[in-house]
């Protein structure tokens, strides 16, 4: 059969008073009365019929029996506190799960974020890295790199996705003279996993069915930039992502042709329910995407 325990507030009264052996201080950090205290602590003697203290001159001793109860209670009464604080804290969290490219999130999202950390502090962001599209019975929002958003989904434009060929500016310093798009028969293409785009711009720059020297398809975005940095070859990418390395001198963007086909948008089910937290991201990103 288990037992009654003794009142909470006769534990907690007797757990101070015995970690300070001062009913004083006891009072204090418990924001009550000495009177208080002094009425707890002989509640408990009398419910568990032994003596908790012992007056020594002018200091306070405890008993044997309170010897033991004490350090077991304040083990118990410090887990307590955690456990409730953990759920305290979770319990002002609002999670976010956002789903959304690498190569987005390392060159456009996470110069911002500290931005939204400030502005939220309350937002538990959680970033999921894939390129493929989101599973919204999983995440939140998406923030995707496609030509045409599908018909359920909510579509907002971030950033202009169109592709144009950068190298590195050594690689341009060969020539000599203004590249042209025939010249490119002579480099490097860095492919994505598929050479269609590469392809597609070659035909609107006039070069439709040219075979370049070598290309190589590497299926990470930050992958084939470095390579096209440190003077491998071409890539194609988003001139909007590469502003810090093009102003730094580190990549050259030779052509004026872009390839208008996709764009990055934010996404979510059109029927889904904005709760609070998305409603907060979904205005805090579109403010960040709006041009200076």
């Amino acid at each position: 059969m288990i037992q009654r325990l003794p009142s909470l507030n006769a534990l907690k009264a007797f757990e101070a008073a015995g970690r300070h052996l001062s009913f004083t201080k006891a009072a204090s950090e418990l924001h009550v009365t000495q009177s208080a205290i002094s009425h707890q602590i002989k509640m408990l003697e009398e419910d568990l019929g032994v003596r908790m203290f012992l007056r020594d001159v002018s200091r306070l001793v405890l008993t044997p029996e309170a010897q033991q109860l004490l350090p077991v209670l304040t083990t118990l009464f410090a887990q307590m506190n955690a456990a409730v604080n953990a759920v305290r804290v979770s319990g002002k969290q609002r999670p976010l799960h956002v789903v959304l490219r690498p190569y987005f999130a390392q060159k456009w999202l996470i110069p911002r974020l500290e931005k939204f950390w400030s502005a939220y502090p309350d937002i538990n962001l959680q970033l999921v890295h894939s390129i493929a599209l989101p599973d919204f019975s999983q995440a939140s929002l998406g923030i995707v790199w496609i030509d045409q958003p599908p018909p359920d989904w909510e579509a907002i434009e971030l950033i202009n996705g169109d592709l144009t060929p950068v190298c590195s500016p050594q690689t341009l310093a060969r020539y000599q003279r203004p590249i042209t798009p025939e010249d490119l028969a002579n480099e490097l293409l860095l492919d994505e996993e598929s050479p269609a785009n590469w392809d597609a711009w070659l035909a609107l720059a006039g070069m439709s069915g040219m075979t370049p020297r070598r290309r190589i398809s590497i299926d990470d975005t930050n992958v084939r930039i470095r390579a096209a940095r440190d003077g491998q070859g071409f890539v194609l990418t988003t001139l909007a992502l590469l502003e810090t390395e093009i102003a730094a001198g580190q990549l050259v963007a030779p052509f004026t042709p872009s390839l208008r086909k996709y764009s990055y948008y934010l996404v979510y089910p059109k029927q889904m329910q904005l709760r609070r937290e998305i409603r907060d991201f979904v205005d805090w990103i579109l403010q960040q995407a709006r041009p200076a």
